[in-house]
């Protein structure tokens, strides 16, 4: 039987994607459009870097700010997607659209 910590940190993709609509819900309009991007270019590319998209790959950890409650929450989006099957992925997009036709 899985621990609920390892539960959390691996979730099942319906887990998964539950915790990431639910995010995405809460997300500011601000943080919604840095997240699209994002999230086109993880699932256009398959180029990965230390769980992080490509735009955060210039920053240097000792320059770098302690990361928000939004950057940890991509970090794991990331890291989750990247397993995911096509089927996976337009599935999570359909489930943001259901919450942000726009």
């Amino acid at each position: 039987m899985a621990s609920s910590s390892n539960t959390f940190q691996n979730p099942d993709f319906a887990g998964q994607l539950r915790y990431m609509k639910e995010w995405f819900r809460n997300f500011s309009p601000l943080e919604r459009s840095d997240f699209l991007p994002i999230l086109v270019e993880e699932f256009a590319s398959e180029r990965r870097h230390n769980g992080l998209p490509p735009i955060h790959d210039d920053e240097a950890p000792s320059e770098a700010p302690l990361p928000s409650i939004f950057q940890c929450r991509i970090k794991l989006i990331v890291r989750w997607t990247s397993s995911w099957t096509h089927a996976q992925k337009w599935q999570f997009i359909d489930a943001i659209r259901n919450v942000d036709p726009d």
